[in-house]
C-alpha cells in the first residue's frame, strides 16, 4: 500500500469517527467522550451535580508543582500572606505589610552583600 493510500484510508477513519460522534452526541445530548451532559465552565456540569462553594486555605492558595524527576511537591504561601487573602482586613493587612517589609529588608540587606563582591 502505497502512502497516498494510507492518507486515504487514514482521512476516511478520522471523517467517519468525527461525525459518527457528533451525531451520536446530538442523539444522547451527552459528549460521547466523557459520558456527560453538557459541560458549563461558568455553572458546572449540568447532570445535578452539587456545586462546592466553600474551599479550605490549602485548595485555594496552594500550587502543586511536578519536579523533573517526578517529584510532586506541594508550595504553600507564607502564613502572613494566607491570613490576609483569607480574611482581608486592616489588622491582617497590617500583618501582612509588616512581614513584608522585613522580608524586603533581608534581601536588601542581602543584595549588599553581594555588591561588594
Amino acid at each position: 500500500m502505497d502512502i497516498l493510500a494510507k492518507k486515504r484510508v487514514l482521512f476516511v477513519l478520522i471523517w467517519v469517527f468525527h461525525f459518527g460522534s457528533i451525531r451520536s452526541a446530538a442523539a444522547n445530548e451527552r459528549l460521547p467522550w466523557y459520558r456527560l451532559a453538557k459541560i458549563d465552565f461558568f455553572e458546572g456540569i449540568s447532570s445535578g451535580e452539587v456545586k462546592q462553594t466553600s474551599f479550605t486555605a490549602e485548595e485555594l492558595w496552594s500550587e502543586v508543582s511536578i519536579s523533573a524527576g517526578g517529584e510532586i511537591r506541594v508550595a504553600y504561601p507564607p502564613y502572613p500572606v494566607v491570613e490576609f487573602l483569607d480574611a482581608p482586613t486592616l489588622e491582617t493587612g497590617k500583618r501582612y505589610l509588616e512581614w513584608n517589609a522585613v522580608r524586603f529588608e533581608k534581601l536588601r540587606q542581602a543584595q549588599e552583600v553581594l555588591e561588594q563582591l
